[in-house]
């Protein structure tokens, strides 16, 4: 027997995650592993907005783009960075609930985001419920904040 065994009865079902994610399997997509079945299939509509012509077409997106909000010790890391065709830029973020730290994250993107934040909330048959939170560098905000997303990988 491996180390990596499970020494379960026959029958025994293994315990559920507490935020219900699903097995890795359905969690890929394009050889990645994402946090949620809702992330990777965001992930594929993202692939197909890249060959779409209009409004909301998608020029580029990113992966796990990282931003300092305030101070150093603030860093929030996103799902996607998403680049249209139109010139518009925004960050992305999949939830099936939130949970408090993300609130705090969400308050935190209000006071500092460098761009809009799009929290996408699947609601069944392929359909997504999005709210919009502005950043303090939205336009139209007054701003003193630089922030940009960070490139450092720590």
């Amino acid at each position: 027997m491996s180390r990596y065994t499970l020494n379960m009865a026959p029958g025994q079902l293994l315990p559920k995650n507490k935020y219900g994610v699903a097995p890795k399997d359905l969690r890929t997509y394009n050889g990645q592993v994402y946090a949620s079945k809702a992330e990777a299939n965001r992930a594929f509509i993202l692939d197909r907005l890249l060959r779409a012509i209009g409004p909301g077409a998608v020029e580029r997106w990113e992966r796990q783009p990282r931003f300092q909000l305030g101070t150093p010790l603030n860093v929030y890391v996103a799902d996607f960075l998403v680049y249209e065709t139109d010139g518009s830029v925004h960050a992305e973020d999949v939830k099936g609930f939130r949970t408090p730290a993300f609130n705090k994250n969400v308050r935190l993107w209000r006071a500092y985001g460098p761009m809009p934040l799009w929290i996408l909330t699947p609601s069944g048959a392929g359909r997504w419920n999005v709210e919009i939170i502005d950043g303090a560098e939205a336009p139209g905000k007054d701003s003193e904040h630089g922030h940009h997303p960070t490139t450092d990988r720590h």
